[in-house]
């Protein structure tokens, strides 16, 4: 019988697979891989930066330094099956800090995980969004919070300013990635003796806008004292007529509208909250927006709950679930008063404030 070839060895045969096998299991392996995990993290690609914050408070400087990490991964999109980068940061988010007589300061550690330097701007412009991170934030007392204030620039007046902020890429961190142990600890103090806060602000409409129409100048020369527009005296186009209550020929009104159709050019002031209900305030505290913890908030039912706001306007006491309208005759005015409410202090929910407000429904 002739003898049988000799067989190669399944190492040698490995060895002189083709290139193109390979880097076919690669590929299978990597996407295995983002199957399992969604993402693949790409060696080398961390990168540190450290956070710097300083505030002056009571004429006494604070200055925080803080470290975050960025490492790229490269995840499958839904959208074209292919692999994309993507950049995920450790370290990030909010942090509470000390900054004595029981205040406590609250920021976001953030930055561009691709740029070597960033300066943030001190003041913030326009309308500010109660859950935007940029906005730097102070509570009067972590243990039992009164009053919430918004920074939105440097003031006269305000105890606490805003000196400078910024992040930069350094090449080893000198402390602990993201808050430390302390900070987590007074955030918990902090979420655990806090029960939301609401803002109340006041618009003026006047005589000029509303008054565009015969018909709504004669309907409000019926009314000599404050009035309060009624629920369902002019519903809404969304269908809410207890959220949003205006007074009749709301759609007649001759507004001043901006370059994308928005209303503009509304005197708008802040209420303050005096322990039983909002009152209107002479003028605005430019740089700083106050939000309240009020009776209605500590008594709310849910977390996630918009109580309603309890609101005195020249000695007539009435109620804001969203917005209301009231007419005071004295000065020609419709005003349009809006109730604002955040469940936490900081612009984003973490996890467990996530988990809160579900197990509060």
């Amino acid at each position: 019988m002739p003898s049988r070839p000799p067989q190669k060895s399944k190492i040698t045969s490995m060895r002189k697979q083709p290139r193109a096998f390979h880097h076919l299991k690669c590929t299978l392996a990597l996407g295995l891989l983002v199957l399992i995990n969604g993402c693949v993290p790409v060696p080398g690609s961390a990168k540190y930066f450290e956070h710097d914050m300083a505030v002056s408070v009571d004429g006494r400087r604070y200055d925080f330094k803080r470290y975050f990490e960025c490492t790229q991964t490269t995840e499958l999109s839904e959208a074209d099956g292919k692999l994309h980068p993507r950049w995920n940061r450790s370290g990030g988010g909010f942090t509470t800090v000390d900054i004595g007589s029981g205040r406590v300061l609250v920021y976001f550690i953030t930055g561009d995980c691709e740029s070597e330097h960033q300066e943030f701007p001190v003041a913030r412009r326009g309308r500010l969004d109660p859950y935007a991170p940029d906005v730097v934030r102070v509570l009067d007392n972590a243990r039992d919070p009164q009053r919430l204030y918004f920074l939105t620039g440097k003031m006269d007046g305000f105890p606490v300013k805003i000196e400078y902020e910024s992040t930069s890429r350094i090449d080893a961190v000198n402390g602990p990635i993201g808050p430390s142990e302390a900070e987590l600890a007074l955030k918990e103090t902090v979420r655990d003796s806090q029960h939301g806060f609401q803002r109340v602000t006041m618009s003026v409409i006047p005589f000029e806008v509303w008054g565009a129409a015969d018909a709504a100048r004669q309907y409000f020369s019926q009314f000599k004292t404050v009035t309060v527009a009624r629920v369902g005296e002019a519903p809404p186009v969304s269908g809410w007529p207890d959220s949003f209550v205006q007074f009749r020929f709301y759609r007649e009104r001759n507004y001043q509208k901006g370059a994308n159709g928005q209303i503009a050019e509304l005197n708008e002031l802040d209420a303050e909250y005096d322990g039983e209900a909002f009152t209107v305030k002479d003028s605005p505290q430019v740089g700083v927006q106050t939000w309240y913890a009020t009776r209605e908030t500590r008594t709310a039912p849910k977390l996630n709950d918009a109580p309603v706001a309890v609101v005195n306007y020249k000695g007539v006491v009435f109620k804001v679930k969203n917005l209301q309208e009231i007419y005071d005759p004295a000065t020609k005015n419709i005003l349009l008063f809006a109730n604002w409410h955040v469940p936490y202090p900081w612009g984003g929910p973490d996890s467990i404030d996530v988990k809160r407000l579900m197990s509060s429904r």
